[in-house]
């Protein structure tokens, strides 16, 4: 017996899909932000550490597995996005080179992540 899908109930199905995407996107953003990095270099055991960075490892590989899923429609996102990831990724270089300002340079690499994440979520 096959299952047929509507129009609507796929759309749905896709929505809450990419819905749940943003939401590790943003959860793997907060996982990485200078709160928690400082919150884990202050705190715990060395072996908490390790099973923390472990935890945040294994979602990230998650997250690209089911993004990889959806790459048919990623070449065409990237090209409606380019300017702003350009951009992003140039204020990145910059950041980069000049290792001043911590919160700069995570804000910034958050900004590029979130464009990435657009490209990725909004296939």
């Amino acid at each position: 017996m096959s299952i047929r899908l509507s129009s609507d109930q796929f759309e749905s199905i896709r929505i809450a899909e990419e819905n749940r995407l943003e939401e590790l996107r943003e959860l793997e953003i907060k996982l990485f932000s200078s709160e928690v990095q400082i919150f884990w270099e202050n705190n715990g055991t060395e072996e908490q550490k390790q099973d923390f960075n472990r935890a945040r490892t294994d979602i990230i590989v998650a997250r690209n597995k089911i993004e990889n899923t959806t790459l048919e429609g990623i070449a065409r996102r990237l090209e409606e996005n380019d300017e702003s990831l350009r951009q992003g990724m140039e204020n990145l270089n910059e950041e980069i080179e000049r290792l001043q300002n911590l919160i700069n340079i995570l804000n910034t690499i958050n900004r590029v992540a979130g464009i990435l994440a657009r490209i990725i979520l909004l296939v």
